[in-house]
C-alpha cells in the first residue's frame, strides 16, 4: 500500500523547497498526483525519483572528468 505525502511532507523527505516540488510536479518532472486541486505523493515513487536523479548526476560529473 502507498503512502502519500502532501507537497510539505514530500518537500521536507526530500529535502526542496516548497515552490521547488510545486514547479517540478506541475512540469511532469517529478512523480506527483494531483487530486483537483491537491497535489499528492508517493514516497516509494519519490525515493525512486531521487536515486534515479542522483545517478544521472553522478554519471555526469564522471563523463565531464574525462
Amino acid at each position: 500500500m502507498a503512502t502519500w505525502l502532501t507537497l510539505e511532507e514530500a518537500a521536507k523527505h526530500l529535502r526542496i523547497g516548497k515552490s521547488t516540488i510545486y514547479r517540478l510536479a506541475r512540469a511532469g518532472d517529478l512523480p506527483a498526483h494531483r487530486v483537483g486541486r491537491i497535489w499528492r505523493f508517493d514516497v516509494e515513487e519519490l525515493d525512486k525519483w531521487m536515486k534515479a536523479d542522483m545517478a544521472m548526476a553522478n554519471h555526469e560529473t564522471k563523463e565531464n572528468k574525462d
